[in-house]
């Protein structure tokens, strides 16, 4: 999974919401402790800061590749969201995603779907807030799919996140522009190259105009390039 832009997803659909989303991660607990007593608002607010801290700390250990931390700090922030009252609250539908994303990092897929699984149960369940959530964790049923050479679910689970991503974004956003890459890399794990090779110019086009000229999003375009350059010889 690391050629794929995971990461970017799950930093992207949750820190603009963050104010929303994270709910109470205390700094230590365990099975033995006893139950969280109800908090003033000043205490949960100073808790939802330490949890977007925490899981904003998972999400760069993700990123420096260093995952077995930050499954433990997804984990983490699982265990504590289910701590609260609320089974659709917006820190348990995030610290799920959190935890999905890592463990398909990791090439664990069946843990990684049933994360996803619960997270989108939650998403479902919550206020509309809530939504901008939605598209990546289809995108990311899709990589996931991807992986497991699974590529009707695949596509299914692409094209309903782009739906929405489109809707949410905008046709000519960098989040469009990722969906083209991924409709490319289908198209090239089905050996449909020139149809590959189609996403990958409108991914292009739309990338040249949106994001610098140093961000991954240009590696990973160049790389499948070349891959559709190794298989036209």
């Amino acid at each position: 999974m690391a050629n794929l832009p995971l990461r970017r997803a799950a930093r992207r659909a949750l820190r603009p919401a963050s104010l929303l989303l994270l709910g109470c991660v205390l700094a230590a607990c365990s099975s033995t402790q006893p139950p969280p007593v109800a908090l003033g608002p000043s205490s949960s607010q100073e808790l939802e800061q330490r949890a977007f801290a925490e899981f904003d700390r998972g999400l760069d250990l993700a990123s420096e590749g260093r995952l077995a931390e930050a499954e433990r700090a997804q984990r983490h922030a699982v265990d504590l969201a289910e701590q609260l009252t609320d089974p659709a609250h917006p820190a348990l539908a995030s610290a799920l995603f959190g935890l999905a994303a890592v463990h398909a990092e990791q090439g664990r897929y069946g843990e990684a779907e049933l994360a996803l699984s619960r997270s989108v149960q939650a998403l479902l369940a919550g206020g509309l807030e809530m939504q901008v959530l939605l598209p990546e964790a289809a995108v990311l049923a899709g990589m996931i799919a991807l992986e497991q050479g699974r590529l009707l679910d695949s596509e299914l689970a692409f094209r309903e996140g782009c739906r929405m991503r489109r809707a949410f974004f905008g046709a000519e956003s960098v989040e469009m522009a990722e969906c083209s890459l991924f409709f490319a890399r289908l198209a090239y794990e089905r050996a449909y190259y020139d149809e590959s090779r189609a996403h990958l110019v409108e991914a292009r086009r739309i990338a040249s105009a949106r994001v610098a000229p140093n961000h991954p999003l240009h590696g990973e375009l160049d790389d499948l390039g070349d891959a559709l350059d190794r298989a036209a010889h």
